[in-house]
C-alpha cells in the first residue's frame, strides 16, 4: 500500500498537468439544424511553478512508473490528433498498471470513454463512464463525465437517459453552460422546445458572447413560430460575428416566414457569399436557390 500511495502522490502534479492542458470543447456546426460535438483541445500553457513540478515528479518515478505515465499522455495526444484507436490503446496500457485508488484512475477512464465515444463505440463508451463515476465522488470530473456519457446514449438515441446525465452534471455545477447547451440540443431534438429555449437562455445568462447559444435559441424559438424573438437572436449572433453565414441564413428563413421577401433576399444573398468565401458550394447553392423560391 506504501509503494501504491508514493506512486499516487508523485503522479498528481502530472495529472494536475494534464487537466490543464485538456479541456472539453463543445463546437457547434455551422447549419441551420446545429449539432453539438465533443473534441478535446488545447487548453493553455503550464505554469512555471506546474512545469518545475512535473518534472520533479518525473525525477521520482521509476522506469515503469515513467512508461505508465507516457501511455496517459500518449493517449491524450492521440485523441487531440483524432487518432481515437491508437488512444485506446494507450489508454488501457496506461490502465493496465495505474493504481485505481487515486484521482487518476477514473480521469483516464473519461478519456479513453472519451475515445470510444469519438470512434463511433458508444456502449464501450458508457462502460468506461459507468467505471469513471463508480470510481469517483465529488471529484473535478463527475460533472464532465456526466456529460460525456450523456452524449454516448444520445448518440445511441436514447435521448431520455442522456437528458438525466445532463441534468446530474447541473446539480453537481448549476453555473455549467456545457451541461445546459448539451441538454437544451437534445430537448430541441424531442421537439421540447420551451424547455429547449429555457436552458439555451440559462446559457445565455452564464455566457453572453456564446455565439451559438444565440443561434441554437434563435431556431428553437422559430420552431414554436416565434419568428421576431428569432431573427433578435441571430441579430445577436451577427452583432458578435458578422461573418457567421448561419446567422444570415436563418435570419432570411425567418424573414421569409414573416413575408419579408426583400430582407430574405438580402440574408440569403449574404450567407451564400460567406458560404463561398469558405469553401462551402453546398450550402451556398442552396442559399441561392431559396431566393428563386422567393
Amino acid at each position: 500500500m506504501l509503494k501504491k500511495k508514493i506512486v499516487l502522490l508523485a503522479m498528481a502534479p502530472i495529472i494536475f498537468a494534464i487537466n490543464s492542458c485538456v479541456a472539453i470543447n463543445y463546437s457547434e456546426s455551422k447549419t441551420k439544424s446545429s449539432t453539438t460535438e465533443t473534441t478535446v483541445s488545447s487548453k493553455q500553457a503550464l505554469s512555471v511553478s506546474t512545469q518545475e513540478a512535473v518534472q520533479e515528479a518525473l525525477a521520482k518515478m521509476s522506469p515503469s512508473e515513467e512508461k505508465m505515465l507516457k501511455n496517459c499522455l500518449g493517449g491524450i495526444a492521440a485523441s487531440g490528433a483524432g487518432e481515437y484507436k491508437t488512444a485506446i490503446q494507450f489508454y488501457t496500457e496506461c490502465l493496465s498498471v495505474l493504481p485505481k485508488e487515486g484521482s487518476e484512475y477514473p480521469a483516464i477512464l473519461m478519456y479513453r470513454g472519451f475515445a470510444y465515444y469519438s470512434d463511433g463505440m458508444s456502449k464501450k463508451a458508457i462502460d468506461d463512464y459507468n467505471q469513471s463515476i463508480a470510481s469517483q465522488s465529488k471529484g473535478i470530473h463527475s460533472k464532465d463525465t456526466y456529460i460525456r456519457r450523456g452524449d454516448a446514449y444520445s448518440q445511441l438515441g436514447d435521448r431520455n437517459t442522456a437528458i438525466k446525465d445532463y441534468t446530474k452534471a447541473i446539480e453537481l455545477d448549476s453555473a455549467s453552460a456545457v451541461a445546459y447547451n448539451a441538454r437544451a440540443r437534445v430537448y430541441s431534438e424531442l421537439k421540447k422546445h420551451t424547455q429547449a429555449i429555457s436552458d439555451y437562455t440559462k446559457v445565455l445568462k452564464i455566457d453572453p458572447d456564446y455565439l451559438h447559444g444565440y443561434i441554437n435559441r434563435g431556431l428553437a424559438l422559430s420552431s414554436i413560430g416565434n419568428e421576431k424573438e428569432a431573427i433578435e437572436d441571430y441579430n445577436k449572433a451577427i452583432g458578435l460575428d458578422v461573418n457567421y453565414a448561419a446567422a444570415y441564413y436563418n435570419r432570411a428563413l425567418s424573414q421569409s416566414a414573416l413575408s419579408n421577401k426583400k430582407a430574405a433576399k438580402i440574408d440569403f444573398q449574404k450567407a451564400a457569399d460567406l458560404y463561398l468565401k469558405d469553401g462551402n458550394s453546398v450550402d451556398a447553392q442552396d442559399a441561392l436557390n431559396k431566393i428563386k423560391t422567393l
